[in-house]
């Protein structure tokens, strides 16, 4: 069990890290693919995440440089080659990266100085081109220079800005012109006293000059426009000079009663690793832990974000020499002391300790277990060699030691701590684990890590609950500590194992219910499993079964449609088919297997199931066909002969001709409908829409069917007329009897004035019982001209596109309902703004005769800007009563009018429309529809009248 529970952390921990990796992996993959290509902004966007979560990845920095390259922003793609060389020293990728990108880079810089010069010479007096000179040199890092064009700048222009300076101060640090650099600051933090970043600036250059009072009252200046400004803070700290207390920092696990500033600022990190704040102060706490091998490590890190920054280069400084002087000197004085007393106790522990905080476990344990080996009665050292071989993960020999000091110190909280985490972390003696950490506690009932060590020794001993209580506690302490996460995510593993066990067990009923045909009693258990866990196919398939058993095919369906999308299996596909032929579902159970028996022509059973389809749509020929194949081949279980006589005769009426012809247009070019059409539009605004043309339809497959539509007409206004082509293609795919989809493209020209692409898409829904229900949605775009009927728009081009949703429902009862919402959208040009609009019709209303149907209608229109192009009108509403009336439907001719009347409040106004519609069936195959509208209502601040007819015929050929 001690084994298993190791092996559960490992793979958790690896779970966890692995997929970390896989997921930087893939957005550097993706950054990569753009990348190739040439969409070096999307590869950067992607770069800038995948080096914030790889901050020390030199291939994160090499990639984002080459696309900084590509973008010619040359000065970004060598910063990005350096941190990347930095952090790789020996790949010469990198190396020839950076060179050939520096060398292009310093060549355009050269250029710029040799044009700024030229313009020198044309105007010496501006300014600006001893600027961009000294820019120049800058980036050419020739310092010297830079700084001698910058005061040719400043002496020319004495109202630089605050930006400006701050470049110059870093030329003037790497120049070393320190008092030249405070004087200059001085002037300018005078000029812009609430710049904080002058104010730090200038408290760095005082600094290092030696006024430290000046130094502090201008990183206090700065921090008092800006409390966190981390440059500043440090310049504080240095100013200052003040000590730092405190104390030895133990590792993770002798953390007692308090979380250390070390230990907090690495928490901190983890959890966001661009905190460069913490870092900062990380590195200081570090320092002052004579931990002077992480510091440095913390200022490599650092280093490609901040080289170059006063405050950086000083602390790196610092770092640098404090880890090798300090280190030297404090070894070469404590060697001094113990060569002069071996037996200096204190003298073996502190260079031990300098030893342990370099890494240099060996040397610590040598000089340790040197001092011991003569006194080994001091429980102190024994504990403390104990640490340090803890440290270098040497857990037996760190358990021999703290043994020998507990026994010297039995009531010592820290070494029954380090005692019982041993114990617990080599899987030794679970008792004296328990009392050994009880003890500690005994003493410090908060201590963190002896809380953490009982419950991971409760785990252990799968004492799951008083583990879940010392994890909680744990928890309330230190809520972001990893290592009580740890523990926590490895009882919310163990809790999800046990509830899945019982799943499984409850699952497992489930099966042995559906295997007696017991599927009502069956479909909770699956049901219950299904919603608490990530089925696999096979468990979903099984509850398919279930369904199947009893009877709910749509359900079962569902399941295969869902798991097919997701991964095909060719058994399920084919149980699929037979599962949508036993619903009753016979046009596409007939589609399922002629695909199947496609795919697979040896298949028998499918082509028993294909010919059993097309016995059931009354395709006999098509089935006799198949069965006729299969007679000989197919097993006798299949009853070919009976399937066969079981199809009916061949009609004695239909000539062979007729039969023949029957089969060969059953699909393809079943059908051609011609529609020749004609449509105009006027209203007194003096604008004219008139076009005519011809649609015609043909059907392609049994669901499918493909045309297209030519129209002649002109557009019109008082002084202009626009003649126009428009030309398109159609498809029509009707996946059921109820629902149609149309797609349209085509394009509206008309010479030298419009050359537009014209894209119409719909989605229509209708009962199978006339005029029941309809619900339909549409897309058009187009020419704003043929969508907002406006004189304006005749020679001014516009896009346009409305979105329109329709509904219109008759009850039995007799209540009419319907509704229509459009979303309109105009593009901008140059003298035109964008625009949106939105128009809402609703309409109730209830028939009191057959013929006769009455109601209310509620319009509202809406746009965005109130525009002279279009009628664009501003929360207009209406109220209306609307009647429509059908004269005549007695199979041949199909008359009504209708008409309202309404109330604009907007503009006191009475609204009125008349429309008609007649259709008249000439023969079975040729009808003509045709519809008349006329309407007066108010807008521009007067009333607006308009009127249209459309007419158009549907002759279908054969």
């Amino acid at each position: 069990m001690k084994v298993f529970n190791k092996i559960l952390i490992i793979a958790f921990l690896m779970t966890a890290v692995t997929f970390g990796q896989l997921k930087d992996e893939g957005m550097k993959r993706q950054a990569m693919l753009h990348m190739q290509a040439g969409r070096y902004g999307e590869a950067i966007d992607l770069l800038n995440k995948y080096i914030s979560i790889n901050a020390r990845s030199a291939e994160g920095y090499n990639l984002r440089g080459l696309c900084f390259e590509k973008r010619s922003e040359y000065e970004k793609a060598v910063l990005d080659f350096r941190r990347a060389s930095k952090l790789a020293v020996d790949d010469n990728e990198i190396k020839r990266n950076l060179q050939r990108t520096m060398e292009v880079w310093h060549r355009i810089l050269y250029n710029r100085i040799d044009g700024f010069k030229r313009e020198i010479a044309i105007d010496p007096s501006n300014p600006f081109n001893y600027l961009e000179i000294g820019k120049s040199y800058r980036w050419l890092e020739e310092w010297a220079l830079a700084e001698q064009w910058y005061d040719e700048y400043l002496a020319r222009d004495d109202d630089a800005s605050p930006d400006e300076i701050i470049r110059y101060s870093i030329i003037l640090a790497h120049t070393g012109s320190i008092v030249k650099g405070e004087k200059i600051l001085k002037k300018y933090v005078e000029r812009y006293p609430e710049d904080w970043r002058l104010w730090s600036r200038y408290g760095y250059f005082t600094l290092w000059l030696g006024k430290y009072d000046t130094a502090r009252n201008a990183f206090t200046t700065s921090l008092g426009f800006k409390p966190f400004f981390k440059e500043a803070q440090d310049g504080l700290d240095l100013a200052k000079n003040e000590p730092y207390v405190t104390l030895a920092q133990p590792r993770e696990f002798e953390r007692v009663d308090r979380i250390y500033p070390i230990d907090r600022y690495y928490n901190l990190l983890r959890n966001n690793p661009n905190d460069d704040g913490a870092r900062f102060s990380l590195i200081e706490e570090l320092l002052l832990a004579e931990r002077f091998q992480e510091a440095y490590e913390q200022m490599n890190y650092l280093a490609p974000n901040y080289e170059g920054v006063p405050s950086y280069e000083s602390l790196r400084e610092r770092v640098e020499t404090v880890r090798q002087v300090q280190k030297e000197q404090k070894i070469e004085d404590l060697h001094g002391l113990l060569k002069d007393d071996p037996q200096n106790s204190d003298a073996v522990k502190a260079l031990a300790e300098v030893y342990s905080a370099n890494e240099d476990y060996q040397d610590a344990i040598n000089i340790l277990s040197e001092y011991l080996a003569e006194n080994p009665n001091d429980d102190e050292l024994q504990f403390f060699l104990a640490q340090i071989f803890s440290y270098d993960r040497q857990y037996d020999p760190a358990y021999e030691h703290v043994l020998q000091a507990v026994e010297l110190n039995p009531e010592n909280p820290q070494y029954n701590l380090l005692t019982g985490q041993l114990e617990v972390w080599l899987s030794k003696d679970p008792e004296s684990a328990r009392y050994h950490l009880e003890k500690t506690l005994q003493y410090e009932p908060d201590n963190l890590y002896a809380l953490i060590a009982m419950g991971t020794l409760n785990f252990q001993t799968q004492n799951y609950d008083e583990s879940q209580r010392y994890a909680d506690k744990a928890l309330q302490i230190a809520p972001d500590d990893p290592d009580v996460d740890q523990l926590l995510s490895m009882l919310e593993f163990l809790k999800m194992r046990v509830a899945e066990d019982k799943l499984i067990e409850q699952l497992n009923y489930g099966r042995e219910l559906a295997q007696e045909k017991n599927y009502y009693e069956a479909l909770p258990y699956y049901e219950d499993y299904i919603s608490k866990t990530s089925p696999t196919p096979d468990i979903m398939y099984e509850l398919a079964d279930v369904y199947v058993g009893l009877e709910r095919y749509d359900d079962a369906i569902a399941i295969y449609d869902d798991q097919l999308s997701q991964s095909y299996d060719p058994d399920m596909d084919k149980m699929r088919a037979k599962v949508i032929y036993w619903s009753g579902d016979s046009l596409r159970a007939l589609d399922e297997f002629e695909r199947l028996v496609d795919d697979d022509p040896s298949d028998l059973e499918m082509k028993m199931y294909l010919g059993d389809s097309y016995a059931k749509m009354q395709q006999y020929p098509e089935a006799k066909e198949i069965y006729s194949e299969l007679l000989e081949v197919a097993p006798e279980s299949y009853d070919i002969e009976q399937r066969l006589d079981w199809l009916p005769p061949d009609p004695e009426d239909e000539s062979g001709f007729s039969r023949t012809w029957r089969n060969f247009t059953n699909y393809l070019f079943s059908y051609m409908v011609v529609s020749p059409l004609g449509y105009g539009f006027t209203d007194d605004l003096d604008f004219s829409l008139v076009y005519g043309g011809i649609g015609l339809e043909i059907g392609l497959a049994r669901y499918i069917s493909v045309g297209g539509t030519w129209q002649r007409g002109y557009l019109q206004n008082d002084n202009d007329r626009l003649h126009y082509t428009q030309l398109m293609g159609h498809v029509y795919i009707r996946p059921i009897e109820e629902v149609v989809l149309s797609f349209g493209y085509g394009e509206v020209y008309s010479p030298y004035a419009i050359r537009q692409p014209v894209v119409q898409t719909g989605l229509r829904y209708t009962h199978k019982e006339k005029d029941r229900l309809t619900i339909g949605g549409q897309y058009i775009r187009n020419d704003a001209a043929f969508l907002l009927y406006s004189p304006y728009l005749v020679r001014t081009r516009l896009l346009g596109e409305i979105f329109s949703l329709d509904a219109e429902h008759n009850t039995k009862y007799g209540l009419y309902l319907s509704g229509l919402y459009q979303y309109i959208l105009t593009d901008d040009r140059d003298d035109i703004p964008d625009n949106v609009g939105n128009n809402f019709r609703a309409k109730v209303g209830r028939r009191f005769y057959e013929e006769l149907l009455l109601g209310y209608e509620y319009f509202f229109s809406d746009f965005r800007y109130n525009l002279v192009y279009y009628y664009t009108p501003q929360e207009f509403s209406s109220h209306s009563l609307f009647a429509v009336w059908q004269i005549v439907d007695d199979g041949i001719w199909d008359f009504r009018i209708g008409g309202k009347i309404g109330y604009i409040p907007q503009s006191d106004y009475l609204l009125r429309e008349l429309n008609a519609r007649v259709i008249y069936d000439v023969f079975e195959r040729l009808r003509i529809s045709g519809n008349a509208f006329w309407g007066n209502t108010f807008r521009d601040e007067d009333g607006y009248t308009s009127a249209s007819f459309y007419l158009t015929a549907f002759w279908t050929l054969y």
